[in-house]
């Protein structure tokens, strides 16, 4: 998967406004893995497992090579234990609900091929795929030299609003 000038990244708003803390290489690999999973023309499931290769990894974020393998080794650890949260309404009660949901159900790491596996949960595949309305999109080259977890997180927050012309106010604490 080389860069290209039309690698979009879509994610649901909820997923984007989600709390959760990746860092800069757990986030490139979800990045990788959500057009992976677009690019297949079709719905994946759980049980649908998307490769990412340290070639992509490498010539989408411009990296060194052996970078790239440290990055998709660390990633592969960080992303089976990392989660994010979002507030839904329980449509029973009609109360405030707080979801605490993992990113992906399995992840494997093939060393001396430089490349993750990995299966999205059931609850995270319809934030990255099945997306009617209410969605963020910006093309991948946008955030590919950003170095920070915390720079990537902000461009995704403001670009959420872009079609709105201006961004709702993010507390400092958020």
């Amino acid at each position: 998967m080389k860069m290209s000038d039309n690698q979009i990244v879509t994610k649901a708003n909820k997923l984007t406004s989600a709390s959760y803390s990746l860092g800069v290489a757990e986030q490139r690999v979800i990045i990788l893995a959500i057009i992976e999973a677009r690019s297949q023309q079709r719905m994946i499931d759980a049980r649908g497992v998307l490769r990412i290769k340290a070639k992509s990894y490498q010539d989408n974020f411009k990296v060194e090579k052996h970078t790239a393998y440290e990055a998709l080794k660390s990633a592969a650890t960080g992303l089976f234990e990392a989660s994010f949260k979002y507030k839904s309404i329980d449509e029973t009660t009609g109360k405030p609900k707080d979801n605490v949901v993992r990113w992906v159900q399995k992840i494997a790491y093939i060393d001396d091929a430089g490349t993750v596996e990995l299966q999205f949960t059931d609850e995270v595949i319809p934030l990255i795929t099945r997306l009617s309305k209410e969605y963020t999109e910006y093309e991948l080259k946008q955030v590919s030299e950003l170095q920070s977890e915390y720079a990537i997180r902000l461009y995704e927050l403001i670009i959420q609003w872009k079609s709105v012309g201006k961004t709702q106010q993010i507390l400092l604490d958020d």
